[in-house]
């Protein structure tokens, strides 16, 4: 349950802590109003909200498309809200309207767009890049024939969080912000560089040992409150 109006920092966090897709959509629903919100957490270094063109910035598409790519995370089940603004001075004149996710669905927003077929014309590049700092794209063939990089699913498996089409967690909870390893897909084909196979492997057992203690947590309050 939502509290009816929350400060901006009291929202900033509420949002980032928030794992629930109709809670988030609530909180966000709160921020849709509030243009300066944007202008204090804006999507940069950890941030609580990303914009359209930040997820979609492996695609280059004309604003009569913006519908299309809205409407591909809202049937992804991904909470989305717009966010006006009128522009008074400059080139820029007049209403504009920023569309906006919470940034913790960040990966799973990526690969909602990635997978639709429908916005494959739009598409840069075939190869995305999902977590790590911005690095120079490798070709894609040195992913396809594992030349300096691992596939994902023998890690996966090692560490016991499921396979990468069928993990124990979303990619979305897996690879946050933390992650400093540079993690490709290529039409579903999720790969590492292979000198960074260590880091990935401690990586993973760190992220699963945490959100282990979150389904505990959770567990503990449900039996205790209903």
């Amino acid at each position: 349950m939502v509290p009816e109006l929350l400060s901006h920092a009291e929202l900033a966090v509420a949002i980032k802590s928030a794992t629930d897709d109709k809670q988030i959509q609530m909180l966000l629903d709160q921020v849709s109003g509030r243009r300066k919100f944007l202008q204090l957490y804006p999507d940069r270094k950890n941030p609580v909200v990303l914009h359209l063109r930040r997820i979609a910035s492996d695609f280059h598409y004309p604003s009569k498309a913006v519908e299309l790519f809205v409407n591909t995370l809202k049937n992804a089940g991904i909470p989305i809200v717009p966010v006006d603004e009128k522009v008074k001075n400059g080139p820029q004149k007049g209403d504009r309207r920023h569309w906006i996710i919470a940034a913790q669905h960040n990966i799973r927003g990526r690969n909602a767009l990635f997978r639709n077929p429908a916005l494959e014309p739009f598409l840069k590049d075939l190869l995305i890049q999902l977590s790590g700092p911005p690095a120079e794209r490798p070709a894609a063939s040195r992913i396809i024939r594992n030349k300096g990089f691992m596939p994902l699913n023998p890690f996966f498996l090692e560490v016991g969080i499921g396979t990468i089409k069928n993990p124990r967690y979303t990619l979305d909870e897996i690879f946050t912000e933390e992650c400093s390893i540079p993690i490709y897909n290529y039409r579903d084909r999720y790969s590492c560089p292979s000198d960074q196979a260590d880091e990935l492997r401690s990586f993973l057992q760190t992220r699963k040992h945490a959100l282990e203690r979150r389904e505990l947590i959770d567990s503990v309050k449900k039996a205790a409150y209903g």
